[in-house]
């Protein structure tokens, strides 16, 4: 903060005081000046204009980003992404009293946080994003020590980068960029794969500017995106102050919008599109032009990480729909999309959740059952039960294979009989149309829209 002093019709520059706070008001009290700002209250010692003094700052507020419960425990994180003007940080809280922090820590790294998860007596963070290269973005792998709360000591990290290239087509560059999906997948008790989605933004080129530019709009706006592939990088962390890469293995399936990546055991699932023509009957990567016919196959990727060190993947296999989650050990393979004519490569855009049975070679269609007319059906599967959150439409009775129209918002939990069909387990009438669904626990988490087109959370104990 800059004070400036008024000296008749001049104005002078005098001191900074070195804070890192934006005021919304500010007052003088003597040689006293009280700053307020949204996170703070600074007291400064003005007596010297040009050696401004802070003598003390009582926080008020301060961003959290994520809560993990952990005990008697709430572990807090600023993200630090850039909007809040905080760097990342940790920071301790009793559950007790959680306005009163306990122990906090800024994060020894640049680059926001883009993962924090607790696995056994540790806490996994993964922090960057971005390097100092156009397009190479560098990581940063950090492991807390947990079992001493409110106290938090860091047992290890490392530093790890991908470098992704550009390729240029006339007037496109294509530009590979890290999306914003990254998981913590642990195929092994001290083995840790962390799974970086990636997208391959469209961006108009210039050749008279100079590289990269957007001409006739706004700066960072992205023409087109899609998620294309995965960077697995797998890590040996059983001695923490010593970590060890162990692979880094790149996915990139022919097609696009690659579904997140889903764990059993040591084998990671995920899907993604392509396009088949309906005149030569080949596959594209890409959405279809203007009046060319054409219908949507999904294939499944799987990699085999029973050999950390050496990767496996295996031949993709074509399945149903998006892959939305696996059940049985991957026996199960849970998939969301639409239904095509085989004839007329056409739909009816009714979304259907199908369940096919997975031996490693193939994919067979159990069942299936249609989803809501209504925009917006978030699915979570959690092993064997399948949520379901249905818009504004009746329930599906996979026992008489109608659906009974009534306008309430419902969420329902299916599962697989033994009789290899969908059967209702529970369902309950919502206020609002699910929009997003997690699972902590045996929590599950529900961010819906209600009628007044207002956002809530809420929660449902599903044990």
């Amino acid at each position: 903060m800059q004070l400036i002093e008024l000296a008749g019709e001049d104005l002078i520059l005098r001191g900074v005081i070195e804070e890192d706070a934006t005021p919304r008001r500010t007052t003088l009290h003597k040689n006293r000046i009280l700053s307020l700002s949204n996170k703070s209250l600074l007291t400064v010692d003005a007596s010297d204009y040009d050696h401004p003094k802070v003598l003390n700052k009582l926080r008020l507020s301060w961003y959290v980003d994520q809560v993990i419960a952990e005990g008697d425990y709430l572990i807090e994180f600023s993200y630090g992404n850039g909007g809040n003007q905080e760097a990342p940080a940790i920071r301790i809280a009793s559950q007790a009293e959680p306005h009163t922090i306990l122990a906090e820590s800024v994060l020894p790294q640049n680059g926001p946080i883009q993962k924090a998860q607790i696995h056994g007596n540790r806490l996994y963070i993964v922090q960057g994003g971005s390097g100092a290269e156009f397009n190479v973005y560098d990581f940063h792998l950090l492991i807390y020590d947990i079992d001493n709360l409110p106290t938090l000591s860091l047992l290890g990290k490392k530093t790890f980068r991908l470098d992704e290239r550009s390729i240029q087509e006339t007037d496109l560059i294509y530009v590979v960029s890290v999306g914003d999906k990254i998981k913590l997948h642990f195929p092994f008790e001290d083995v840790l794969t962390i799974s970086i989605s990636k997208e391959l933004v469209h961006i108009v080129f210039d050749s008279t500017i100079s590289f990269p530019v957007i001409p006739a709009v706004e700066p960072g706006y992205r023409q087109h995106s899609e998620a294309y592939a995965h960077q697995l990088v797998t890590f040996d962390v059983g001695q923490p102050e010593e970590i060890r890469l162990l692979s880094d293995y790149p996915i990139q399936p022919n097609g696009e919008n690659v579904s997140e990546v889903f764990a059993a055991g040591s084998t990671l699932y995920m899907s993604s599109q392509a396009w088949r023509s309906y005149e030569e009957g080949t596959f594209f990567p890409a959405e279809p032009a203007s009046g060319d016919v054409r219908m949507r196959q999904y294939f499944l990727n799987v990699i085999d990480l029973a050999d950390p060190e050496n990767p496996t993947e295996r031949q993709p296999v074509n399945i149903p729909g998006s892959l939305v989650g696996v059940g049985r050990g991957g026996a199960l393979l849970y998939t969301q999309a639409p239904h095509w004519d085989e004839q007329t490569l056409k739909s009816d855009g009714l979304e259907w959740l199908d369940v096919s049975a997975y031996d490693g070679v193939s994919a067979s269609l159990v069942d299936s059952i249609p989803l809501s007319s209504h925009w917006g059906n978030p699915i979570l599967v959690d092993k064997d039960i399948v949520y379901v959150g249905s818009p504004q439409t009746g329930l599906y009775s996979p026992q008489t294979k109608a659906e009974t129209p009534h306008d309430t918002n419902t969420l329902t939990a299916y599962r697989l009989a033994d009789s290899g069909a969908f059967e209702i387990v529970s369902q309950t009438a919502l206020p609002g149309a699910a929009r997003e669904l997690r699972l902590r626990g045996e929590i599950l988490i529900l961010r819906l829209l209600t009628v007044a087109h207002q956002e809530e959370t809420w929660f449902y104990d599903v044990s």
